[in-house]
């Protein structure tokens, strides 16, 4: 995959930015990107909601492929791990397949949602949904990096972030995405808690995703 500019979309609020990727894809070119304000109708894994009030950052990225990009989720969980990571400072947790928390607590998720006719790739879709300044349920068991950090970092450099480090990881090849990024941080995923991990074999959990 080549390197590709990005095409921004803002909008204030939408039900969801997954949906409206999936109701638009076609009209729209490779690498677009919608970013809202607040999402009222915003999507999980599982059709679960999200909650998705105002001082959040959440967005969802078009990939139109001309063959199967390997390994992606993996490639989406760990740019979100590192992106967060890099801003916070701190070790943060993976819970498999999609979440990054903090402290046992759910500071970002990511859905992937794609469309496959025979052997052609149509698309894939990236949601995102990391928790910055915006409001929380108290019944909720998350965090933002508001909260992390004692101040509120700045959106948009959020955004760009994770944009670059996404490009970076779709670029590596497959051989060196396994060697480099993979198998280092497949070790380290199963200490999700760190003292009492809730499994010892992540691969298998994956496959059986």
């Amino acid at each position: 995959m080549t390197g590709k500019s990005w095409h921004p979309i803002f909008k204030h609020s939408l039900p969801s930015t997954q949906d409206y990727l999936k109701t638009h894809w076609e009209a729209l070119p490779d690498h677009s990107y919608v970013q809202v304000k607040e999402q009222t109708e915003g999507q999980g894994r599982q059709q679960r909601s999200w909650v998705s009030a105002p001082g959040g950052l959440y967005f969802s990225v078009l990939l139109k492929p001309e063959t199967e990009i390997t390994y992606l989720p993996w490639r989406v969980w760990l740019t979100n791990l590192k992106v967060l990571e890099t801003i916070s400072q701190k070790m943060l947790q993976l819970k498999a397949p999609n979440d990054i928390l903090h402290e046992n607590r759910k500071l970002s998720g990511t859905l992937i949602d794609g469309s496959i006719q025979g052997e052609k790739i149509n698309l894939y879709i990236i949601g995102v949904g990391i928790n910055i300044s915006n409001r929380l349920p108290e019944d909720l068991n998350a965090c933002s990096l508001s909260t992390i950090l004692g101040t509120c970092p700045n959106e948009s450099l959020v955004l760009k972030l994770w944009l670059d480090t996404l490009t970076e990881a779709l670029h590596l090849q497959t051989q060196d995405w396994i060697d480099k990024i993979r198998n280092p941080y497949l070790k380290r995923s199963v200490q999700i808690n760190y003292e009492n991990p809730h499994w010892t074999n992540l691969e298998e959990y994956w496959n059986a995703q």
